[in-house]
């Protein structure tokens, strides 16, 4: 399926969900957190509460500030209310300074003269803030000049209420009509309790009385003020009557704190800026909106076509020709994407321009396709909260839809769901009203202090014990400070925030933001791997086209590895990678292996790295890579030659690829020294499997001898191991791993690695001089030989064991479950024994040289687990007999 249709078929899904609910709300999508913490702005019958302790948790005291910034600035960008003018921001640390991107629905038009407009001029756009906000932020010093710093705020102050002046327009507009002609009646029964705060009720009131007044700047800024200041005390509410004129005191007191709104966002922006020193260095970057997006007019339909294309023929069909007739309308309009959607559609094209927040700032609440999607992509974004509303005008820019082409797939199956939801049960998953815009909550600036001491208390205690666990060890014997990751179910919002080198909660590197650590020493530890790269993301060309993906290519002369973009071409929905030329002057084949777990760290890695290198890679033919040694250092060695060029790509889903990120280079780099450590550890045969130590251990296998290991080291024959978790039998899927046909038909399908070392042959060899005589019997493995016989019934080789199995140099052998149960030698003993004493007499006569005439199809039949018991009970009932055998002589 190509990106288009994809999206298509997500805007179709809207707009049925759309029909169904009528523009309603939908439940599940409005956050408790939020709502607890913001007030609201748009719900009539709630009474918003702008003052509130400070209910930062301490291990996230910092973000929460870091995303309370990103809100207060929206909602300073947003100038007036509607879908135009809401903004969304994203927050991005370097090492000295902090890039904040906006975005607006409509976009900014911000003028190349950036010097400030006397006050009371009109048509001041957002763009005049930026410079005024640069500087104030920049003042926010504990230690510096306090006058200065407030007349800085208050010019800011003044400049955000004048942006903001269609908006404060509205809410006067609303407080005058609350009350009666003259404006609203606020009583002054309670002066005498609060004089203050009353005389400043009762101004507002006279001042909006005439709307000469209401139009006028100074007027406009006065108001601002007195509202703020009304709002700033617990008891200002408690001051307004349970009924003024028309309205109930909370739309009267609603209307105030949306009045004092560009105050208080420039306060607490001037606030937060005063306690993290890195916010008084800000450059703000706007995002230009893209092109409005249209369907293809192959992908506009009608709706019962549509119906049936998203198989969703079981709703009662629309029985209204004008419904059917504005389907195919809607679908044919220009469709423009929201301002957190053009974010994410700036960064798909950036890699090196990701945000170090999983956060976007809004000035209102998102929408449900805009929530859906921010939940669906990789890193999960978060907002200040959700509406729930369905709004199917929404866009994708159209050079984001093969990036996002997993993404839409993944919402078009969470539309559908809530389509089948709504069918099921109409009125459980809509609700009534809900609000779409709240006030940012207030930050206790005591407690705030009380929270950054701490924090850098614990972090320092934290940072020296973390120095003393990880010296030394980090690259010698990662899995003992290694937290296991979860194998039930992969978290790659997780993964992506995890320090690369010990899996703990880590912070983006601040050069190539593509990798995480957790602290200096694990940074340092990969430093000589990670540096080869790193300069390179800030310095990579634009993405050449859609079809083109990030992966890191090792070339064989240079002296480091590269970033390249490759491209791809797509059949029948599944992309085929061009790299073609980057082997064509080996002149030898191209082979890849799939890595699917962390070679040396363990854990699923929830997707998948294909390494391209040449099929003889490990032998001589050409030169070795040189920087593949350089990549791995001088920290440690690699096992194998590695010869020719390598290339890695990413693959996130099957058919289709990504960019690569520098956090695999860790990966890639682990595969390179564990590459050729086909180690596996002998063990005494365990009475249970619960004593093996699975957190680092892995899972039970046995290794069977071949008879040149047994005469030259008196080794059994079946030996149980423990193949740990980086072992290359468990990491790769393309390497020569060999699955048993006949495990398979029993249930139980066997892995086989064969071990080339070639040490007991060579003693072999050695010893015996190639006697003749001995080197039939005592350098193959029988046993092995006959788990390998071919079942498929159309082959060739039917009935016969593939042709390296049956070398004299077969070797030893490592068998393990391809469902990476435990294997016990016992289990193993018992479907040997099967094949030979069973199966092969079978198979000979199927093939014409035993005694009976049989048929393939009835050697297949009797492969069955049942008549596997049947030959175990065999073998008990014999081992009972030799023992009375004993006993009588």
């Amino acid at each position: 399926m190509e990106a288009e249709e994809s999206y298509a078929r997500v805007v179709w899904a809207s707009r049925i969900l759309s029909y169904l609910s009528k523009d309603r709300y939908q439940t599940g999508l409005v956050s408790s957190e939020m709502a607890d913490n913001e007030s609201s702005l748009d719900d009539e019958d709630e009474e918003p509460e702008i003052q509130s302790t400070d209910a930062t948790t301490f291990p996230d005291s910092c973000e929460r500030l870091k995303e309370k910034f990103l809100d207060c600035l929206a909602e300073l960008l947003s100038s007036s209310k509607g879908w135009d003018d809401v903004t969304a921001t994203a927050l991005r640390e370097r090492e000295d300074y902090i890039e904040i991107d906006i975005a607006s629905n409509r976009g900014f038009q911000i003028t190349q003269n950036k010097e400030l407009k006397p006050r009371g001029k009109e048509n001041i756009t957002p763009g005049c803030l930026f410079d005024i906000l640069y500087e104030c932020m920049a003042a926010q010093i504990p230690e510096g000049d306090e006058e200065r710093r407030e007349a800085l705020l208050v010019t800011l102050e003044d400049l955000a209420i004048e942006c903001n002046k269609s908006r404060i327009f509205h809410w006067t507009e609303r407080l005058v009509s609350f009350g009666s002609s003259s404006g609203p009646d606020i009583q002054n029964k309670n002066a005498q309790d609060n004089a203050s705060m009353s005389s400043h009720l009762i101004e507002i009131t006279n001042i909006i009385k005439t709307e000469q007044h209401r139009h006028h700047a100074k007027a406009r800024r006065r108001v601002v003020r007195l509202a703020y200041l009304c709002t700033r005390s617990g008891d200002a509410q408690l001051l307004l009557p349970s009924k003024v004129g028309k309205a109930p005191r909370a739309r009267i007191w609603k209307a105030l704190l949306s009045l004092a709104r560009p105050i208080f966002n420039c306060r607490l922006l001037a606030e937060i800026a005063l306690r993290l020193p890195q916010f008084r260095n800000i450059k703000f970057i706007t995002i230009n909106p893209p092109q409005p997006m249209t369907l293809n007019s192959k992908f506009i339909t009608t709706l019962p076509d549509a119906l049936q294309r998203l198989n969703l023929e079981c709703i009662a069909p629309f029985d209204s020709d004008k419904l059917n007739n504005d389907f195919q309308k809607h679908c044919s309009k220009a469709l423009h994407a929201h301002a957190e959607i053009q974010l994410l559609a700036e960064y798909s094209d950036k890699p090196h321009s990701q945000p170090t927040l999983s956060y976007f700032g809004c000035s209102k609440k998102s929408c449900l396709l805009c929530e859906s999607f921010m939940d669906l992509v990789s890193p999960r974004i978060r907002s200040r909260g959700r509406h729930g509303i369905c709004y199917p005008a929404w866009g994708l820019p159209s050079s984001s839809l093969a990036h996002f082409q997993v993404v839409l797939a993944k919402l078009e199956s969470v539309l559908i769901e809530r389509i089948q939801e709504w069918i099921r049960s109409p009125n459980r998953f809509t609700r009534g009203n809900v609000a779409q815009s709240s006030l940012v909550s207030d930050l206790n600036a005591t407690d705030l202090n009380e929270i950054i001491e701490r924090k850098l208390r614990i972090e320092s205690e934290e940072l020296k014990r973390s120095q003393r666990l990880k010296e030394g060890r980090l690259l010698t014997d990662p899995r003992s400070i290694t937290m296991k990751r979860s194998e039930e179910k992969f978290d790659e919002t997780l993964s992506s925030e995890v320090c690369i080198m010990c899996e703990k909660q880590g912070k983006r590197c601040t050069k190539c933001r593509s990798c995480c650590y957790c602290s200096k020493e694990c940074q340092r530890a990969d430093w000589q791997s990670h540096r080869l790269l790193c300069a390179q993301v800030s310095k990579l060309p634009k993405r050449p086209t859609l079809q083109h993906k990030l992966a890191i290519y090792f070339p064989v002369e240079a002296s480091k590895p590269k970033l390249e973009w490759v491209g791809f071409w797509v059949r029948r929905g599944v992309q085929y990678p061009q790299i073609d030329h980057i082997f064509r002057s080996e002149g030898h084949d191209v082979t890849y292996r799939t890595m699917r777990r962390g070679p040396l760290r363990g854990g699923d890695l929830g997707y998948e790295l294909d390494v391209y290198t040449r099929t003889t890679v490990h032998t001589y033919g050409s030169k070795p890579n040189r920087s593949i040694i350089a990549s791995v250092g001088i920290t440690a060695s690699i096992p194998l030659i590695w010869s020719g060029p390598c290339i890695v790509l990413r693959r996130p889903s099957p058919n289709l690829y990504g960019d690569i990120t520098l956090a695999d280079l860790r990966h890639i780099v682990d595969l390179f020294v564990t590459c050729g450590d086909f180690r596996v550890k002998e063990i005494e045969a365990p009475t249970l499997s619960g004593e093996i130590d699975r957190e680092s251990d892995g899972i039970l296998g046995v290794k069977v001898n071949s008879d040149a290991e047994i005469e030259n080291h008196g080794a059994a024959r079946f030996v149980p191991v423990i193949v740990r978790e980086f072992h290359p039998m468990r990491c790769f899927s393309t390497l020569p791993i060999m699955t048993s046909p006949i495990s398979r038909l029993l249930g139980m399908p066997l892995k086989l690695w064969r071990i080339a070392d070639g040490e007991s042959h060579q003693a072999l060899h050695t010893s015996m001089a190639y006697n003749s005589s001995l080197e039939c019997n005592l350098s193959d493995n029988c046993d092995i030989t006959s788990l390998m016989m071919e079942t498929e019934l159309d082959s060739e080789s039917w009935g016969f064991a593939p042709m390296w199995t049956n070398l004299d140099y077969l070797g030893n052998v490592v068998v393990i479950r391809e469902d990476e149960q435990d294997l016990s030698v016992d289990q193993l003993k018992l479907l040997c024994h099967f094949c030979e004493r069973k199966l092969q007499p079978l198979f000979e006569d199927a093939l014409g040289s035993g005694h009976v005439q049989r048929t393939r199809e009835e050697v297949l039949a009797y492969i069955t687990p049942e008549n596997l018991e049947r030959f175990k009970d065999e073998l008990i009932d014999e081992s009972d007999e030799d023992e009375q055998i004993e006993e009588l002589i």
